[in-house]
């Protein structure tokens, strides 16, 4: 398998994502069984076997197009693009560790990784659990979400350090996550400790940048960042809501990977920059599906999306 080939048959692939003309019919349904129905009509997630469910539709389609991107990776990149399901397996072992801690079952699991739900249970979790408890007698959950994100993204920085696209995109992503997590604490008025403790190492921007700017305003922070990559972050209305956020981060790295893949046809950034559009369709189809069993105004739907669909 050559990426000749691969990004051919990407590209071609790209032409059957949801446009915005099909988002805007889902937009005008009157219901949320209308958006099931449309889905169905253009054979989104196969066939689903719980009409109602709308993760369901999600999850096949994201699992079919996971196991599209794996058939069309050479064979000397498979373990760079295995990390986009090991992303879920890492997600589901932050669930099932707090479920063993907290001695109760917690939803939120998402089968799409490598390994499948009842082999995390019954052994990664528990020898995870040997690790983390070890650290102290007292831990809270969120130590341990935080331990579990820190391992996630030292094993993909690893495994990326052969490729720079890859590896400068990872290196983004803890980018974002440190800027989220430091609007979302300073907003909420946590303590330096309790934000510095969450900021995750080998990102673009050094913590010490994080922290020199904590105690700071808002403003201060968003100037330097103004003379940075993430200039975008200076038109966040913190004080509206924290969903503005995601929605920036969202729309950052979007287009981000569609600038640096666009004229890329031998190399694996296409296949990763559609795995990005089809989670970004997930996410669109979520929130709108939301909206709709919530009884919200279009606009108000709108106003979720990011711009390339609406």
């Amino acid at each position: 398998m050559s990426y000749t080939y691969s990004v051919a048959r990407i590209r071609a692939l790209e032409t059957t994502l949801l446009s915005k003309q099909e988002v805007e019919k889902l937009l005008d349904s009157d219901n949320p069984d209308s958006i099931i129905q449309t889905l169905e009509n253009v054979n989104y997630g196969g066939t689903s076997g719980d009409k109602k469910n709308i993760e369901e539709f999600i999850t096949k389609e994201l699992d079919s197009a996971l196991k599209t991107v794996e058939l069309l990776t050479p064979q000397k990149d498979r373990d760079i693009i295995n990390l986009f399901r090991l992303r879920y397996d890492y997600h589901n072992l932050k669930v099932l560790t707090l479920a063993q801690l907290l001695r109760k079952k917690l939803s939120g699991t998402i089968p799409l990784g490598v390994y499948p739900l009842e082999e995390l249970e019954s052994s990664m979790p528990s020898a995870l659990m040997t690790e983390i408890l070890s650290l102290k007698e007292d831990i809270k959950p969120e130590e341990i979400t935080n331990t579990i994100e820190k391992q996630r993204w030292t094993h993909f920085l690893n495994v990326s350090k052969r490729n720079k696209f890859v590896l400068d995109l990872f290196r983004k992503n803890i980018d974002l996550i440190n800027l989220k997590s430091f609007i979302q604490n300073k907003f909420l008025q946590v303590d330096k400790t309790g934000f510095e403790v969450q900021l995750i190492d080998n990102g673009r921007l050094d913590r010490s940048i994080f922290l020199d700017y904590y105690d700071q305003p808002f403003e201060t922070f968003f100037k330097y960042l103004s003379f940075t990559d993430y200039g975008i972050f200076k038109d966040v209305p913190v004080e509206d809501n924290l969903w503005s956020i995601e929605k920036i981060v969202d729309e950052y790295i979007g287009e981000y990977l569609s600038d640096r893949t666009k004229l890329v046809f031998f190399d694996i950034g296409p296949l990763i920059n559609y795995i990005y559009l089809k989670e970004g369709e997930a996410r669109t189809l979520r929130t709108v599906w939301v909206g709709k069993k919530n009884n919200l105004p279009k606009e108000k739907i709108k106003s979720y999306l990011r711009k390339s669909y609406v």
